[in-house]
């Protein structure tokens, strides 16, 4: 019996797909427009030091409202009890949520850092004492930069610092206590620690601020992102979505003031008092007012005046190493920083 050779051909073909259907080796083209294959977005890993619970806020906001996911970040945090700089430098770390002028001193020194942008306003410090600012003999200090820090605001303050004797602590705790016992005479402090610690041993008025450093804008020492200069160059988008993540986290808060307290409260209530996460999130709250983004070298040059001393190498040029307007100047450009306006 012969059998017709168009039939015969369709019945091949047939067979071949029934084969390719059943293997699962065969996608329709129509399956495939109405079922497209979806894609997982490519995530930037990125480092992220933090240190103080004042610091971490911006970063711990971006991270429980999901804003580093909206920008395709993943973020491990290193905790650093001290000395967060060296932690940055040595490249344990790719940035930082940190006090600017703690990193400018390594800056001016030539180590490999740079400032891309702030977050706060003013990590406060204040300048506490029970007596007038002529009277002060003896001072509490830490280690690191903040015996100069403490010159300097006593100088600007009005005081003749060169017969002041400063003592060394091991920590602030150990430096309000001291002050407490009125083993010394003045120690500066930052302004929700010493807040704090006033409150839970019920001091008099005569522990009084002499100076607070948000009051004069020469004095703000900026919280700030600070990265390693070879990640900037190698990962600029992620040093964008970086800053992206913890500007919106910035302006969230502001908008959101009793969920970001509730926020707080729910994140640290195992480790800190009740009172204590209140108090650093209505400090930190109220200096978010009028904050811009971008650094500048007038505001670096200001801090350096804060921590050099007579002898001091530090150059006001050295300081366009250290602010680094790549990304803000990035972030203007695309309309991003227009959306955040802090009133």
């Amino acid at each position: 019996m012969k059998i017709n050779l168009k039939i015969f051909l369709a019945l091949l073909v047939i067979l071949i797909f029934a084969g390719f259907f059943a293997k699962g080796k065969f996608t329709s083209p129509l399956k495939q427009a109405i079922e497209p294959k979806i894609t997982q977005p490519s995530y930037s890993k990125v480092n992220l030091a933090v240190q103080h619970m004042a610091r971490q806020i911006p970063a711990i906001v971006a991270l429980k409202k999901g804003f580093y996911k909206k920008y395709q970040l993943e973020v491990n945090y290193i905790q650093v009890p001290k000395n967060l700089t060296s932690v940055l430098v040595s490249g344990k770390a790719d940035a930082a949520v940190t006090s600017v002028n703690t990193s400018l001193s390594a800056a001016v020194e030539n180590a490999p850092i740079s400032w891309i942008g702030t977050v706060n306003n003013s990590a406060t410090r204040l300048l506490v004492s029970t007596k007038e600012i002529n009277e002060i003999k003896t001072v509490g200090i830490i280690s690191g930069v903040d015996r100069v820090q403490v010159s300097s605001l006593l100088k600007f303050a009005g005081a003749d610092t060169t017969n002041m004797t400063f003592q060394q602590f091991a920590d602030v705790s150990a430096k309000q206590i001291a002050l407490k016992g009125k083993k010394i005479d003045a120690i500066t402090a930052d302004k929700a620690d010493w807040t704090i610690f006033k409150k839970k041993f019920n001091l008099p008025d005569e522990y009084k601020i002499l100076l607070d450093s948000s009051v004069d804008k020469k004095l703000s020492l900026p919280v700030g992102i600070v990265v390693r200069n070879e990640f900037l160059k190698n990962n600029q988008k992620a040093a964008e979505n970086l800053a992206k993540a913890l500007i919106e986290a910035d302006y969230w808060i502001t908008k959101n003031p009793e969920e970001y307290r509730k926020l707080l409260k729910e994140e640290y209530k195992k480790d800190l008092p009740e009172d204590y996460i209140e108090t650093h999130a209505s400090v930190y709250l109220e200096t978010l007012k009028g904050l811009e983004f971008a650094p500048s070298l007038e505001k670096a040059q200001d801090m350096q005046r804060l921590v050099e001393t007579p002898d001091s190498k530090n150059k006001a040029n050295d300081l366009n190493n250290f602010v680094n307007t790549t990304i803000s100047d990035s972030l203007k450009i695309e309309g991003f920083l227009d959306q955040f306006k802090f009133d």
